[in-house]
């Protein structure tokens, strides 16, 4: 996912981002908690991207839900396909302010749920940012 949303970005001259391990890992519990409630929303839970993503300031979420079928690779491209479709998931993951990234997947009912959280390195607040690829 990582890997597939860094090449969209570089084709369209946009710098590439860094994977965040804290990103991803509020990424990973918000798709957790959107197939517990099967539902697709920013709020589902009651909370904010930027209150899940603690430490950062300007966080940017896309969400969706696409059928688990198939290589994960192929799941990963049905989800930046659909992205790249919505003006404004396609603005969210093209953004030039964002520097860093998180993706969290969870499988649920033949369906995955993937939260891609993004945020600008200039405006992370207290803690720092902690690096690592995440492919």
């Amino acid at each position: 996912m990582h890997d597939r949303v860094n090449g969209q970005r570089q084709k369209r001259d946009r710098n590439t981002v860094t994977g965040s391990r804290r990103l991803a890992a509020a990424a990973e519990q918000y798709a957790r908690t959107l197939a517990r409630h099967r539902e697709i929303g920013h709020h589902v839970g009651g909370t904010s991207p930027e209150e899940r993503c603690t430490g950062f300031a300007g966080v940017r979420e896309n969400i969706v839900r696409v059928s688990a079928r198939g290589r994960p690779d192929r799941v990963a491209r049905r989800a930046v396909e659909w992205w790249l479709g919505s003006p404004d998931h396609c603005d969210t993951l093209l953004q030039r302010d964002m520097s860093h990234d998180g993706v969290g997947v969870w499988l649920h009912h033949g369906d995955a749920y993937i939260v891609h959280e993004f945020a600008p390195a200039e405006q992370a607040v207290s803690g720092g940012l902690l690096g690592g690829l995440l492919q």
